[in-house]
């Protein structure tokens, strides 16, 4: 007898087995959601900033324009680092050249000049930076060069920082 025919006279077989892998199926999509237990990372919201250099720092919205007028002040955006994950060091200032700052503010479009800021702010293409401190002056971005490479990959006096988001208790609510 082959298994068409032993199928064809048990019905409850294939029934069975039918059963029995959606019902694995539903254990381990369950599973997997219900216990994992990593960090959500998602998109950031925040961002820090800076109208002195890095001397000082504060967070606010990581979809500003920069730079921007904060208290009469100019802002740019001021990359942060850390060794331990809990103290910040500034590492370089950005913002956005003058022509990919007016192109952002014809976008009427929010979604849209959103996106536009995050693909920016991995590339920094359209963007100037600048090392902290004051005797230096802003220069586009150069992702050739190997002096620029070295200031986005800032190390700090470990050699082992890495950048830093702003965290919950330094978001605004």
């Amino acid at each position: 007898m082959g298994i068409r025919e032993t199928i064809n006279k048990n019905p409850i077989i294939p029934i069975s087995l039918s059963a029995l892998a959606i019902i694995a199926a539903i254990f381990f999509v369950t599973r997997e959601f219900a216990c994992d237990k990593r960090p959500v990372t998602g998109t950031p919201q925040a961002a820090y900033y800076t109208t002195d250099d890095g001397q000082t720092w504060f967070v606010d919205d990581i979809y500003k324009i920069t730079p921007f007028d904060k208290d009469g002040k100019q802002a740019v955006r001021v990359h942060m680092f850390t060794n331990d994950g809990k103290d910040r060091v500034a590492g370089y200032l950005s913002r956005f050249s003058d022509q990919f700052r007016r192109e952002l503010e014809a976008v009427k479009n929010e979604k849209m000049r959103k996106s536009m800021i995050l693909e920016e702010l991995e590339s920094l293409s359209n963007s100037e930076v600048r090392r902290i401190g004051p005797n230096h002056r802003w220069v586009k971005f150069d992702p050739e060069n190997a002096a620029m490479q070295q200031l986005i990959e800032f190390k700090g006096e470990s050699g082992r920082a890495v950048p830093a988001r702003p965290g919950p208790d330094e978001v605004k609510k």
